[in-house]
């Protein structure tokens, strides 16, 4: 009897053991999502590559192949071939992830950088066509709202895609949606924008009045949203704005720059991304 129960108890403990490395293997969406952010891309593929091999969800891994994409393209000496193979994995099992998209559009934004090819201009128009696509399955999707303002802030001066104004637009829109969800990286993000595009006081009031009237004129969600800067004031500048219900259009692009790098500096804590955010500031 105490054999059969000592068995028993072994049993339990291999069967245990099996499922803590199973569950070990598989790393959080949120976790891979902070590594590509800190820029720690060979620790995002590392972490994709378990949790592709741990889960048996086609959707998610519909998300782990296309930021491990995004990811290897910003390494040295990516091999695409490789990569595309497994993007066409990715479509096929999950079509409707948005994120899934978003990230493809990353991807073939990283893919264009490295190439230093800006004549293939047919990659950039597919990274567009992806961050449309993931907007049109949701629309309130906050991930692919920021990835792609990077799109339209990194792109190289001569290519007619970029487009700054864009790119603060759709900073505003993901962090009005969910500000603590992108945690300060959002704020980082869109107050380094902000100090490319340099507006004066004068040129905000003038230029965002032409925003809003462009609104009006788009029909899809994705193309309002290139121009949602045209509803300033808005409510979450209150995170680093003394005046919340005063309009942002007051302030120079500068200006307002400035006062998000103190907001971060003020209340960035010691972990990971506030360690990241304050070696770059």
């Amino acid at each position: 009897m105490k054999n059969k129960i000592m068995k028993n108890r072994i049993l339990i403990i291999i069967i245990l053991t099996l499922n803590t490395n199973i569950f070990a293997q598989i790393v959080s969406k949120d976790e891979i999502k902070l590594l590509y952010d800190v820029e720690k891309y060979e620790d995002c593929i590392k972490a994709t590559e378990q949790s592709i091999n741990s889960s048996n969800n086609n959707y998610s891994k519909g998300f782990y192949y296309a930021i491990k994409a995004a990811a290897t393209a910003k390494t040295k000496n990516p091999n695409f071939e490789e990569i595309e193979k497994e993007i066409e994995k990715a479509k096929k099992i999950a079509p409707n992830n948005p994120e899934m998209w978003a990230y493809l559009g990353t991807y073939e934004t990283n893919k264009f950088i490295a190439k230093n090819n800006i004549a293939n201009t047919q990659i950039i128009e597919k990274a567009e066509k992806y961050f449309k696509k993931a907007v049109a399955l949701d629309s309130t999707n906050q991930r692919a709202y920021t990835l792609a303002s990077d799109f339209y802030a990194d792109l190289p001066d001569k290519i007619s895609l970029r487009n700054i104004s864009f790119a603060i637009s759709f900073d505003r829109r993901a962090l009005m949606m969910k500000p603590d969800k992108l945690g300060l990286l959002g704020y980082y993000k869109m107050a380094k924008h902000l100090e490319k595009r340099a507006w004066s006081k004068k040129e905000r009031i003038k230029n965002i009045d032409k925003i809003n009237q462009q609104i009006q004129k788009e029909s899809d969600s994705f193309s309002k949203n290139r121009y949602y800067e045209g509803f300033m004031p808005l409510a979450f500048v209150k995170n680093y704005y003394n005046n919340p219900w005063q309009s942002i259009g007051n302030l120079s692009d500068k200006e307002e720059a400035q006062k998000i790098y103190s907001y971060i500096k003020k209340t960035a804590k010691n972990d990971t991304l506030g360690k990241f955010l304050k070696s770059k500031l």
